[in-house]
């Protein structure tokens, strides 16, 4: 596999010359694979991420093609060997786990993530303010941060919805980078904030990659794809970084199921250009009645949607 993704890289560079290989650098012989190529790895160009999935060959890329990265990303707090089993049948390379700080000891769950070949951004909100306790942050990235599964943190869920300011994301992503500098720290934004949320919380000094979501099928949102067009274009003209939407992939309450339509909110972020990194799905729970592995409908269209690479 090392062999092909050198020489994949290699056309990749004749075609499109350096400045098009877009922030993908998680392969863990990152430095090996740029040294052989003689390119610079502080120039944030990124070659290949991440676990190789179920996408045609770099050969096969049409002349014109929209851009997907291979990161494909799930929320997912589950710890056992056959939901992990399961994730990666469906197609899923990288956890966003939510919950890994209260999983002690933490090498068990990362070293249950890398016998899978599923690599782990590690959060540090989860429903309360953690994250403003400097020395625990400190002292959790020190003990995650060197173990080869893991590949950034999530320091802050939503900062536009709940109301943080752009100073304090600013300060903890600086304070991050000062104890773990070999890391991405990823942001997240919400995607159904408003034009003023978004400019007075959204701020790009303060992740080096952004999740970014937006939960369409809702009782109060009569036209899901306009409503999902409008959105997006928060992000319009964003900067050179990576960007990871993540689609809706639950129901209850006033969300309604988007089973049979998550084709079509992917095919949206792709065609909008904001899958640079690859894209995901978040889930309030992976398993259960409404979660992707107990809706058989869900699961089958994700897994089937994991697999794209381009618009077809």
């Amino acid at each position: 596999m090392k062999g092909k993704i050198i020489q994949d890289a290699k056309l990749y560079l004749q075609l499109e010359g350096e400045e098009k290989i877009r922030h993908i650098r998680h392969w863990p012989d990152y430095e090996k694979i740029c040294k052989e190529l003689g390119i610079s790895t502080s120039k944030r160009t990124y070659l290949v991420n991440m676990p190789p999935i179920e996408q045609p060959d770099i050969t096969e890329w049409p002349e014109k093609e929209v851009e997907v990265g291979p990161m494909r990303v799930i929320w997912f707090s589950e710890r056992d060997e056959e939901n992990f089993r399961r994730i990666k049948e469906v197609g899923f390379n990288t956890i966003l786990c939510g919950n890994l700080r209260y999983f002690r000891p933490y090498e068990e769950y990362l070293d249950l993530a890398e016998s899978h070949n599923i690599k782990v951004i590690g959060s540090i909100h989860n429903g309360e303010d953690f994250w403003r306790h400097k020395d625990r942050v400190r002292d959790f990235i020190l003990s995650i941060k060197n173990h080869p599964a893991y590949i950034g943190s999530f320091p802050i869920d939503e900062p536009q919805y709940q109301r943080i300011s752009k100073a304090e994301q600013i300060d903890l992503y600086k304070f991050i980078k000062n104890v773990d500098p070999d890391h991405d720290v990823y942001g997240s934004a919400y995607g159904r904030a408003t034009p003023e949320l978004w400019e007075e919380y959204f701020t790009e000094e303060a992740f080096d990659a952004l999740l970014f979501y937006i939960y369409v099928y809702d009782k109060e949102i009569p036209d899901p794809a306009a409503y999902q067009e409008k959105q997006m274009g928060l992000l319009d003209g964003h900067g050179d970084y990576l960007v990871i939407p993540l689609a809706q992939a639950f129901y209850g309450g006033r969300f309604l199921n988007p089973a049979g339509h998550i084709s079509e909110i992917v095919d949206r972020y792709i065609n909008r250009g904001l899958c640079s990194g690859g894209f995901g799905f978040y889930t309030w729970a992976w398993t259960g009645g409404t979660g992707i592995s107990g809706d058989s409908n869900l699961y089958n269209e994700v897994k089937e949607v994991n697999k794209k690479s381009r618009i077809s």
